[in-house]
């Protein structure tokens, strides 16, 4: 009881007063949503016409998942548990949690400025929020951030305008009656145009797939279709999506 009176009883009492409207994908089942101010319209955004399903959220990891395994999918929208040694138990999904957090964590400091060598962890062990690298996997994280520093957007961003890290973005399709999720790993302005950043991490020191990009990374795809419609603001002539891999060996943009 002290514990809620010290931590959680502002939080909730802000969080059932407040009157900010936030899309996300609790925007399914809201009534509202259709005529929300706050959810922007895309039509045709997911190429699909078909209202005689309930309206549902839909991410890029959402189809995935849903490609690599159905059950696995509709089990996860039951909300049942799971284990996280099983879903987060590779090193490289634990080494890549931790750089992307610990990216998010250095692009949100203000005032905003660019990664440099400084923000390089220890490669004999170093973590970022919850993820705790040990070993060698700590050794090529650390690789990976020093590869980073070359390619940091923040290099090219207009910092005198907003930028976001790891913002939930939604969008409703109303030809198929879907609330459309969006994560970029960073959101940001450069000279009147709006870019969209995506970074990915791999231990190999090339590509092995022979696929388009596009396909490979359908997160990319998505980011395309949000910025050549205007969805995000900005001048469409000027925006552009930015695909960072980085790898041990160096960066791929």
């Amino acid at each position: 009881l002290r514990e809620y009176e010290k931590e959680a009883r502002g939080r909730l009492r802000a969080t059932v007063d407040a009157t900010e409207r936030r899309p996300g994908r609790s925007c399914a089942s809201c009534r509202l949503a259709p005529s929300c101010p706050e959810l922007l319209p895309v039509p045709g955004l997911l190429g699909v016409e078909d209202v005689t399903r309930p309206r549902r959220t839909v991410s890029v990891t959402d189809l995935r998942r849903h490609d690599k395994c159905p059950a696995q999918e509709h089990l996860r929208r039951l909300r049942l548990p799971r284990r996280p040694g099983i879903e987060y138990g590779s090193r490289a999904v634990q080494r890549g949690n931790a750089v992307h957090k610990l990216l998010e964590e250095l692009h949100a400091r203000t005032p905003h400025r660019p990664c440099t060598l400084a923000d390089v962890p220890d490669p004999q062990g170093w973590g970022a929020g919850e993820w705790h690298l040990p070993g060698i996997e700590a050794e090529r994280g650390a690789q990976m951030m020093a590869r980073h520093v070359a390619v940091c957007p923040l290099k090219y961003a207009d910092l005198s305008m907003p930028l976001s890290t790891e913002p939930v973005l939604a969008f409703n399709d109303p030809a198929s009656d879907t609330v459309v999720i969006a994560a970029p790993d960073l959101l940001y302005w450069d000279d009147g145009g709006r870019v969209y950043r995506e970074t990915k991490t791999t231990g190999y020191i090339a590509d092995r797939s022979g696929k388009d990009v596009l396909e490979v990374y359908p997160q990319a795809a998505l980011a395309v279709v949000l910025l050549a419609e205007g969805a995000l603001g900005g001048d469409p002539a000027r925006s552009r999506v930015e695909l960072e891999i980085l790898r041990p060996t160096g960066p791929d943009l």
